[in-house]
């Protein structure tokens, strides 16, 4: 989604963007259903040790795809959004002064590794010394960049994601939720039902308060994954299998509707590199509640704009919701003004204008390339 915003952010500025799915299927450009470029962009199919001869031998000729697509293009700058080796073939042009246009690698989280020592690492070493900005969606992720890379933080650029405001609004609670149901009064979590979301974490604190909120219930919505049995299981051992709905693949519209109703909003991940399903939230008017982690502190602010505890700490989450619940007042008036500097600082224009000013500062094309082999949601993603 962050390139799909982006996408149209900059058409909206005369920028003329092509967005690019790399995959290694398509040796040719050709363009998909949904209007974008599908490419590929890398020189090597597999891991760098176990390229091959043939896969080196053919090395030039993909180059020279790539360099056929950028100036058919008229490229002025090539945006990797969860960037990997793949963009080696457009450092290269730069090296030998067939592309003039601009590099940039913007990392979002999982795309940061550490390179393994040898021939990979001397890669990403070119690759890095080639590019010109370097982009994290959050200081926390920056930090990370700068450590598992080994270059300078001063290189690397803070961009916060945006959020669609018209989408995520207060509003969306007029909005129906086809096929789904929701409680009377919840609390309300999106995440991928993995062990790093925290789910856990928070169904314990949910089994603290229960008995004292008996017309409370539990709603997580995401993206299916091995914890979403275990915590049914969980809930069922604790008597409250009645009062959790775990809540599979909604669309986008019905996460917006379940945010806008909820009481309060708890993100209890044991890590996140930015955080946007707490500006999702705060766009819709919840009350927040999260883990003191990654960018979640750095969009929260405790006690102004929400409530943040310590990741992993049942305790300090069952305070903290108590402290909303018991307050509804008190809650509202701080995601009230959270809403506002949703509104302010965390747009996809002002996204874009950010992008738009690495990659393009005074000349007026942009293509974005996405690397579908780093997100398995590359089709949806974009």
């Amino acid at each position: 989604m962050v390139v799909k915003n982006l996408a149209v952010c900059f058409e909206q500025a005369a920028l003329r963007p092509a967005v690019v799915v790399s995959d290694w299927a398509y040796p040719r450009p050709g363009r998909g259903e949904d209007g974008a470029i599908w490419f590929r962009f890398a020189l090597m199919s597999g891991t760098i040790e176990k390229a091959g001869l043939k896969n080196v031998l053919a090395s030039p000729l993909r180059l020279f795809r790539i360099w056929r697509l950028l100036s058919s293009s008229r490229a002025q700058a090539v945006n990797f959004h969860y960037p990997s080796l793949q963009a080696l073939g457009v450092a290269l042009l730069k090296r030998i002064g067939l592309f003039r246009g601009r590099l940039l690698l913007s990392f979002h989280g999982t795309d940061v590794r550490r390179p393994k020592p040898g021939l990979e690492s001397r890669l990403w070493a070119t690759l890095l010394d080639s590019v010109d900005a370097i982009t994290a969606c959050s200081n926390f992720l920056a930090n990370r960049v700068a450590e598992e890379f080994r270059i300078p933080l001063s290189r690397i650029t803070v961009i916060h994601n945006g959020v669609d405001a018209l989408l995520f609004s207060p509003k969306a609670s007029q909005q129906s939720t086809p096929g789904v149901e929701l409680p009377h009064r919840y609390i309300a979590s999106v995440g991928s039902y993995l062990p790093r979301k925290g789910h856990q974490i928070l169904l314990e604190a949910f089994s603290r308060v229960a008995q004292d909120f008996p017309d409370l219930d539990l709603v997580i919505a995401g993206m299916d994954g091995p914890e979403r049995k275990p915590l049914e299981d969980a809930a069922a051992r604790l008597g409250l299998g009645g009062r959790l709905l775990c809540l599979v693949d909604l669309s986008r519209e019905s996460v917006a509707a379940m945010l806008s109703r909820a009481a309060v909003c708890v993100q209890p991940s044991h890590a996140e590199p930015f955080g946007l399903a707490v500006i999702e939230a705060g766009a819709c008017g919840a009350p927040l509640v999260a883990s003191a982690v990654g960018g979640h502190a750095e969009i929260l602010r405790h006690g102004e704009t929400g409530l943040l505890f310590r990741a992993g700490d049942i305790d300090a989450c069952t305070r903290a919701l108590r402290d909303v619940l018991g307050d509804p007042a008190w809650a509202h008036a701080r995601a009230e003004t959270f809403l506002a500097e949703v509104r302010r600082d965390y747009t996809w224009a002002a996204c874009a204008a950010k992008y738009s000013a690495l990659a393009v500062p005074a000349v007026c094309a942009a293509t974005t390339s996405k690397d579908s082999s780093e997100q398995p949601m590359a089709r949806g993603a974009r």
